[in-house]
C-alpha cells in the first residue's frame, strides 16, 4: 500500500525489509489495478516526494549530471529508479506516472491560501527539470521512457494473470 511505502521511505536503509517482503493484496481481478510508486497527494498535502525523502536538500544542488553525484544522490536516483522499476514490473494492469514527482520534482505544491498570504510561489511545477541535460532529471526522464519501451516490448501488463502453478 501506499502508506505502507511511506513508512518505508522514513526508516533507514538497514532497516529496510528484504525484498522477499512485498505483499500481494487480495486478488478483486474483476477490477482493473493501477499501479504508481508516489503521487501528488504527497506533494498536495506538504509532505515530501519520494526523491526528495532518498536525497534530501541534495536535490537542489546536487543534480547536475555534469559532476559527480554525490553518495546521497548516487543513492537516492538509484533506488527512485528501483522503486519504479519494480512498480511497473509487478503493475498489474496499468503504471501511472505523475508528471513531476516521478522525475524527481524537488518540491511541494502549495495553492494559495490564507496561511501563506495567498501566495503562487509553491502553486507550481518545474516541468523543465526534466528537459534540462544538464541535470540528473533529464535521465530519470531517460529511464521512464526505457521502461516504458520494454513494457511495449514485452508486453507484461496486457498478460494474463498468474496463477498459484505459475510461482
Amino acid at each position: 500500500s501506499r502508506a505502507h511505502g511511506e513508512r518505508a521511505a522514513r526508516r533507514p536503509l538497514f532497516q529496510q525489509p528484504p525484498l522477499g517482503a512485498v505483499q500481494e493484496p487480495p486478488c478483486r481481478c474483476d477490477e482493473r489495478r493501477l499501479a504508481y510508486a508516489e503521487c501528488h497527494d504527497q506533494s498536495l498535502v506538504g509532505d515530501q516526494a519520494l526523491a526528495f525523502r532518498l536525497m534530501g536538500a541534495a536535490m537542489y544542488d546536487g543534480m547536475s549530471a555534469g559532476a559527480p553525484p554525490s553518495p546521497a544522490v548516487a543513492r537516492g536516483v538509484a533506488l527512485h529508479k528501483v522503486s519504479r522499476l519494480l512498480t511497473y514490473a509487478l503493475a498489474a494492469d496499468a503504471y501511472l506516472n505523475f508528471v513531476g514527482n516521478e522525475f524527481g520534482h524537488p518540491e511541494w505544491v502549495e495553492l494559495p491560501t490564507g496561511d501563506n498570504g495567498h501566495s503562487f510561489h509553491h502553486a507550481r511545477r518545474r516541468w523543465f527539470l526534466a528537459d534540462d541535460p544538464g541535470l540528473r532529471y533529464a535521465q530519470l526522464l531517460a529511464f521512464d521512457r526505457a521502461m516504458h519501451a520494454a513494457e511495449a516490448s514485452l508486453r507484461w501488463l496486457s498478460s494474463p494473470p498468474p496463477t498459484r502453478g505459475d510461482v
